[in-house]
């Protein structure tokens, strides 16, 4: 083989040309399918026409040895990496930018993709696969299609496998012959499917396949899905940085022996490489444009607790037509046993009963986007009451959409990432198992360091396996962080488990790690104290009117001696309103039992006293004359700068009055320090009401963490989400300290439905919590890829200058970005990118395929909530009206509003529509409006077109 036909086989396997003649559908072969055509002619005509223009002299054998060798070094199985391998040896050289230490690894400046969780088609395709007059058609196809998947039980997906499904295979007319596969748990009914099992239908089917060939596309289905992927960040710039260290290294190695034809074979080589590099890179590009596009919302409903639905709602909520559908759902979690409607009111009271006054109403069982809305506009200050916010979506993506939203906002992240153990929802490419697990790390971790402030602290638990790797990361990513390490006990060395350590002389694992970084330094925190082994019966006195924030304050100043005159008014304001009681009236008042766990769990408010005397006494009583009021508290600044609290009223003759207070807290209990024992981690199956096996944290581990965070921001953030731990942890820590914090959450896995949301639901029942939670799902990459169509011409300018008269209403951002689209993208065929037209008129039936459960479903894309969420929009409040029965909804902002409605323009009456805007929003605020070119001029309405903005948002990120 020739070094020409040896660089174009190289070029071919870059491009997936032709690869073992399958069509796959996903990813990156969907980009490669559209520029077939283009990659083609490519490399069979542009690259050899373009080398023999330009080889001034030179033999073509040398240019294409040296491009071959080049290229090599940096493609492998599918990607390139910034690591050169030379020849055999694979003896790597690594480069920097004169740092002390770099970290570094294969895949760095990489995004990792999952795009093939949904199990897309693996589509065989060629000629002469089978007999046209026996299927009468001319698609030529095999198609390997997942039926049914089982719901996974924890992160361990290694039990699952490929069998028959009992839905027969089919030919299907422009589809191809369909054979159907389950994904199931392995038992003794499910066994794994074969190639022989799989030969026999095609035999039947008189389809023109191998067993050789069954079995090798057997092999790759199966391995597709233990696969990973990747694009990279900036592969021109790479790639043409490393074309000129291999110039100097290679052709102009010696520069005393440098000859003219080096000089001119580097001048060559440089040519071809750049031209080569800028055609790989460009579909490289195209890739990271689906990529980085920020994501369209759908499927967009709301939990909500009857008790904050008002009684005339609830009579129509009752009589719905899909009400039914509630009822079961709360029946199938065992919520209720049955549902009686005329039993729902405490008729003395005229509010619900208890028993119904936490049920969970879910918006999705109703499918009636009136009735969603009718609820929404009974709610004040939307945002601020949301409790909690779950997305389905791979983590990258929905940072990516409510970075603008939350970007200051976030009062703490946890996230417990996978171990990376080989077993856990983690696949990794090959000899790449850390690489990829660092890029996929990498890639979220940066895009969430944007919504920091500098009070967030950032939690992330993880053990041994990743523990280096990881601290490494984030000294590269986060090097203006403090860090600290807690180290979490996860088991005892004793039971039957440890019989095989002790026969094989290993050690057992006992532990776990939680990371802490917070900016500058690790401060501010008010961990948990552990209490100590007895509860001291001295302390029997409990302090009603003040919260556990007011007295941590009052204790920092204490201890800090931050003795401001400031800190101290405020000091004695939090005194003033304090009142004592003893526990036994408390616990009588209250009709509640006091345990020791009790009243360790209050020991920030459980005091005894003691006595007071000395210098202490004399400044006591002096204070002690003004207050008339027995049994306050006032505050003591001795002369050694010791603070004290004291007792009012006390016979001041006594010499050594028993009036200082004294906290369980502070010699009760002990701070837990970076070393946690006390936390039970096993076991915990069916902890937070689902079963859930190896996939749970702790709920006390993650109460620990976030309540130890002192800051006065609302949400909480946790990017792999899991069963949901981190939101019920939220919601008790709200119930317990009386806090409106709002969980965060997202994730990606199958299970979104059948544990996260079915955990949140049954937290909300069981903890008696009054709450709205929204839930959506988002686009995905794949959907995207889906939704888009490459161009095969680069004629823009004539829909750009038609966009000329329209340009007031576009934003910088949608000139420079969103219009460069042009150039690639089939502007009505590519709806995830650019829209189509109809949304300026009719903005609430926009639809995209979206790829559920393995299946492509047209559904409409919310874009109300998708701009809300993309602009960074604190909603009031939202409404549906009608205006000659057209739609509009209404979104008031803290700043600005924004109007979606249908119209035709050929009826529209602009007068009567603009009086009946007046009536539903405050214009006065910064309006955005869809459609507002085609309806009214800027003397009628000052208001920017939602469309072009929405549009410039999607590609905000995009480079």
């Amino acid at each position: 083989m020739t070094a020409e036909e040896k660089f174009k086989e190289l070029l071919k396997k870059i491009f997936q040309y032709n690869k073992d003649k399958i069509d796959l559908d996903f990813g990156v072969y969907r980009v490669f399918k559209h520029k077939e055509v283009e990659i083609q002619n490519f490399i069979e005509k542009k690259l050899p026409s373009f080398i023999k223009e330009n080889l001034d002299g030179l033999e073509a054998i040398t240019i294409y040895n040296h491009v071959l060798e080049f290229f090599e070094r940096y493609y492998q199985d599918g990607d390139f990496y910034p690591i050169p391998i030379y020849a055999t040896t694979k003896h790597h050289i690594l480069r920097h930018n004169g740092e002390e230490i770099i970290f570094s690894w294969a895949n760095k400046d990489q995004y990792y993709i999952k795009s093939i969780e949904n199990f897309s088609v693996y589509k065989i395709r060629r000629e002469n696969l089978y007999n046209d007059d026996l299927y009468n058609t001319e698609t030529q196809a095999v198609n390997f299609i997942v039926n049914e998947i089982d719901d996974t039980k924890g992160n361990n997906k290694t039990a699952r496998v490929f069998t028959l499904s009992s839905k027969k295979a089919e030919f299907v007319k422009n589809e191809g012959f369909n054979i159907y596969l389950d994904y199931k748990y392995k038992s003794k009914n499910i066994t794994e499917i074969d190639e022989n099992e799989l030969f026999k239908i095609i035999q039947n089917a008189k389809i023109n396949l191998t067993i050789e060939e069954i079995t090798h596309h057997l092999r790759k289905f199966k391995n597709l899905r233990k696969s990973d992927f990747f694009i990279h960040k900036r592969l021109e710039a790479f790639l043409n940085e490393e074309l000129d260290y291999y110039l100097k290294t290679n052709v102009l190695k010696d520069i005393d022996t440098l000859s003219e034809i080096d000089i001119k074979t580097t001048q060559v080589v440089k040519k071809v490489g750049q031209f080569i590099i800028k055609f790989i890179a460009s579909l490289e590009e195209l890739q990271k444009i689906l990529w980085e596009k920020k994501k369209f919302a759908y499927d967009v409903n709301y939990i909500i607790t009857l008790d904050k639905i008002p009684n005339e709602l609830i009579e129509e909520i009752l009589e719905h037509k899909n009400f039914k559908n509630q009822i079961d759902e709360w029946i199938e979690l065992n919520l209720i046993e049955e549902f009686k409607k005329d039993e729902l009111y405490d008729n003395l009271l005229n509010e619900l009963k208890p028993e119904y006054k936490y049920l969970p109403l879910d918006t999705k069982n109703f499918d009636d986007e009136e009735l969603k809305y009718k609820i929404l506009e009974n709610i004040e200050n939307l945002d601020e009451t949301i409790d909690g916010i779950l997305i389905n979506s791979d983590n990258f993506h929905a940072l990516n959409l409510v970075l603008n939203k939350y970007k200051g906002k976030l009062k703490c992240v946890y996230i417990d990432p996978p171990y990376n153990t080989g077993s856990d929802e983690f696949i990794y490419k090959d000899s790449y198992r850390h690489s990829s697990w660092l890029s996929l790390m990498e890639n979220r971790l940066m895009l969430m360091k944007k919504m920091f402030s500098s009070d967030t602290p950032l939690f992330i638990s993880i053990d041994d396996r990743e523990l280096c790797n990881l601290k490494q990361l984030m000294n590269d990513c986060f090097n203006e962080f403090a860090s600290k390490t807690i180290v979490v006990k996860t088991a005892e060395p004793t039971g039957k488990k440890m019989a095989s350590v002790i026969k094989t002389g290993s050690l057992p694992k006992l532990k776990e790690y939680v990371l802490i970084f917070k900016k500058n330094k690790i401060s501010g925190f008010n961990f948990e104290r552990i209490p100590k082994k007895e509860w001291d019966k001295e302390y029997k006195t409990i302090l009603l009117n003040v919260d556990k924030e007011e007295m941590l304050f009052i204790k920092s100043i204490r201890d800090n001696k931050s003795f401001t005159d400031s800190n101290l008014k405020k000091v004695e304001q939090i005194l003033s309103k304090i009142e004592l009681t003893s526990l036994s009236n408390y616990a009588e008042k209250k009709n509640i039992k006091i345990d020791d766990e009790w009243k360790y769990k209050n020991a920030w408010r459980i005091v005894r006293d003691a006595s007071l005397e000395g210098s202490a006494k004399l400044i006591a009583d002096e204070k002690n004359l003004s207050i008339k009021e027995r049994d306050k508290i006032f505050y003591i600044i001795t002369s050694q700068k010791k603070m004290y609290f004291i007792k009012s009223g006390y016979n001041m003759e006594v010499e050594s009055p028993r009036v200082k207070l004294l906290f369980a807290d502070d010699y009760l209990t002990l701070h837990c320090g970076d070393f946690w024992s006390d936390i039970k981690t096993t076991g915990l199956d069916n902890e937070g009401y689902i079963e859930f096996l190896n996939a749970k944290k702790p709920l006390k581990l993650i109460n620990r963490l976030i309540t130890s965070v002192v800051s006065d921001k609302k949400y909480i953030l946790d990017y792999f989400a899991g069963s949901g731990t981190t939101g019920q942890a939220v919601i008790q820590n709200n119930i317990n300290e009386k806090k409106r914090d709002s969980f965060l959450l997202c994730e990606t896995n199958e299970y979104f439905e059948s544990k996260l949301k079915k955990r949140i639901l049954l937290s909300i029942y069981n903890e008696k919590y009054s709450s709205i939670i929204k839930y959506y799902r988002l686009e995905q990459y794949e959907d995207t890829l889906e939704n888009s169509k490459l161009k095969k011409s680069t004629d823009t300018k004539s829909y750009i200058q038609s966009l000329e008269p329209l340009k007031e209403y576009m934003n910088e951002l949608y000139n420079t970005k969103y219009l460069t689209l042009y150039k690639d993208f089939v502007k009505e065929s590519s709806k995830a990118l650019l829209m189509d037209d109809t949304v300026f008129n009719d903005p609430f039936n926009f639809t995209l395929k979206v790829n559920i459960d393995s299946k492509l479903l047209e559904k409409k894309m919310d874009l109300v909530e998708t701009f809300n969420t993309l602009k960074g929009i604190e909603v009031k409040s939202i409404k549906l009206r009608y205006f000659k029965n057209k739609k509009y909804v209404f979104v008031d902002g803290k700043n600005e509003v924004v109007i979606w409605r249908e119209f035709d323009i050929d009826t529209l009456n602009q007068e009567e529509e603009l009086e009946f805007i007046k009536v539903n929003c405050d214009i006065s605020k910064e309006l955005y409006i869809n459609g507002i070119s085609q309806t009214h001029t800027k003397k009628e309405l000052v208001a920017k077109e939602s469309i072009f903005e929405l549009r410039a948002l999607l590609v905000e990120g995009v480079k």
